[in-house]
């Protein structure tokens, strides 16, 4: 079943574990207050790119005569990766009194060099029906 989530949080400046149901198929995320010379969007194709894979866009800064954006695909030092912990401990019986367990969460980690303390930002997640990988086309 198909899920998105839409949502909006301010940052404490350090990394951030997002709770999502999910770890999303794509992410969405944007930095309303990144500065120019920051990324201020991210986005990821989960487990498709991977934990170290993202396209960032960033504003340069505008020295008079010219400004603009980059759209930069990185294969290291991303700064979303996906956070699963509903597979921990999956052996540990559950034959206490408490009827009500935290089984751990799924969504991603948002590292701490993305934003600062009380920047605003804003995300999209999909969690997908379908992820197809079609291979090399030219196959």
């Amino acid at each position: 079943m198909s899920q998105i989530v839409v949502g909006h949080l301010e940052s404490d400046g350090k990394a951030i574990n997002l709770p999502l149901g999910f770890v999303p198929d794509f992410l969405l995320i944007f930095n309303a207050m990144a500065a120019a010379t920051e990324v201020f969007a991210v986005v990821w194709f989960g487990s498709e790119m991977g934990d170290s894979k993202e396209i960032q866009l960033k504003a340069l800064a505008d020295d008079g005569t010219s400004s603009g954006l980059t759209l930069d695909y990185v294969e290291s030092g991303a700064y979303i990766s996906a956070y699963d912990t509903t597979a921990v401990d999956k052996g540990t019986s559950n034959d206490d009194d408490d009827p009500v367990r935290v089984a751990g969460f799924q969504g991603v980690t948002i590292h701490a060099d993305f934003s600062d303390d009380s920047d605003e930002l804003w995300y999209l997640a999909i969690n997908a029906d379908k992820v197809k990988d079609h291979g090399d086309i030219n196959a």
